[in-house]
C-alpha cells in the first residue's frame, strides 16, 4: 500500500512532467507554465514539511523504543522485552544467527548484563542466546503476529517464514525450535535479511511487503562471510535501497568483541531506523 509520502512523490513527478511538456510546446512565457510551476513549487514545500515531520515522529518514536530495562521494576514483568528494549510492536520479526561461533563460551560484565535486561552472564553465546530470544517469544501477547529466521550457512525460515499469531501453541512451538537448533556453519546475512523481508529464494523484483513484520531484531556475532553478498558496504546498500520501500525498522543484537563488525552492523541498524545493542564479553 502507498503512503501519504508515496502518493505526494507520485504528484510531484506528474506536474513535473506537465511543466517540462508544457515548456517544450508554448515556451517559458506560458501563463500554464506558471500556474504549473506554482503547484509543483507548492507540492515541494508540502513535501519538505513532511519530512521534517517524519524526522520528529522517528526520533520521537525511537527514543519510546528504547526505554530501557528498569531491573527495579521490571523483573519478572510479564512485558516482553528484548536485551533491555520494551517490545511494543503488533508485527515483529526475530532473526537468529546459529552460526559455529556461536558455540563458543562468553562472559558478560555484571554491568552490562542487568543493563541488557537480566540475561545470563556465562555461557556459550548461543546458550545465552537462546534463553533470551525464547523467554522474549513466550512473552509476546495474542494480538502480536510474528516470524522467525534461523540462519548460518544456509537460512532457515520458521513456519516457511509466514507471520503467525502469538498464541501459545505457536510461542511455545517457536521457543522451542530456538532451544534446540545446533550453532554450525558460516554467516549468511544476506539471505537472512532476505528471508525476514519475504524474499528467501526470490528475487526482490517479487516482493511481497504487506506479510513482513514492521519491527525485526536480527541477532549475529559475525560479519557476513557466505551469501550471495558478503562485502559488508555492497550488503549496507542494499539493504538501504530495499528498506525504503520495506519501511522495516531494524534492531542489531551484536554478540561479543572479536569476530564481530561492529562498524557494520551499527550502519545496518542506522539504516533501519534502529539500533545497535552491543552483548559485550569480559
Amino acid at each position: 500500500m502507498m503512503d501519504e509520502y508515496d502518493m505526494l512523490d507520485m504528484e510531484m513527478l506528474r506536474v513535473q512532467a506537465q511543466v517540462e511538456n508544457e515548456l517544450e510546446s508554448n515556451g517559458p512565457k506560458s501563463k500554464q507554465l506558471k500556474k504549473l510551476n506554482k503547484q509543483f513549487d507548492k507540492l515541494k514545500d508540502e513535501m519538505q514539511d513532511m519530512k521534517e515531520e517524519e524526522a520528529k515522529l522517528s526520533e520521537l518514536k525511537l527514543k519510546y523504543l528504547q526505554k530501557g530495562y528498569d531491573p527495579k521494576k521490571d523483573k519478572g514483568s510479564d512485558e516482553p522485552h528484548y536485551y533491555g528494549r520494551r517490545i511494543f510492536s503488533r508485527s515483529v520479526g526475530f532473526v537468529f544467527d546459529v552460526s559455529g561461533s556461536m558455540d563458543k563460551n562468553i562472559t558478560i560484565p555484571e554491568g552490562a548484563s542487568t543493563k541488557l535486561g537480566d540475561i545470563p552472564r556465562s555461557g556459550t553465546r548461543m546458550e545465552i542466546a537462546r534463553e533470551v530470544l525464547a523467554g522474549a517469544i513466550q512473552k509476546l501477547k495474542s494480538k502480536v503476529k510474528f516470524n522467525l529466521v534461523f540462519f548460518s550457512t544456509d537460512v532457515q525460515p520458521w513456519k516457511g517464514g509466514k507471520m503467525v499469531p502469538a498464541s501459545p501453541g505457536n510461542t511455545k512451538a517457536a521457543a522451542s525450535a530456538v532451544r534446540n537448533k545446533p550453532a554450525d556453519g558460516e554467516t549468511n546475512i544476506h539471505g537472512a535479511l532476505k528471508a525476514i523481508l519475504g524474499l528467501h529464494d526470490k528475487s526482490s523484483l517479487e516482493a511481497n511487503l504487506d506479510d513482513i513484520p514492521d519491527t525485526v531484531y536480527f541477532l549475529t556475532d559475525g560479519s557476513p562471510t557466505a551469501g550471495q553478498i558478503t562485502s559488508a558496504p555492497e550488503l549496507l546498500g542494499w539493504f538501504e535501497n530495499l528498506n525504503r520501500f520495506a519501511k522495516v525498522r531494524l534492531y542489531v543484537v551484536a554478540f561479543g568483541n572479536l569476530g564481530v563488525d561492529l562498524d557494520f552492523l551499527r550502519g545496518l541498524a542506522a539504516a533501519g531506523g534502529g539500533e545497535l545493542i552491543h552483548v559485550p564479553e569480559k
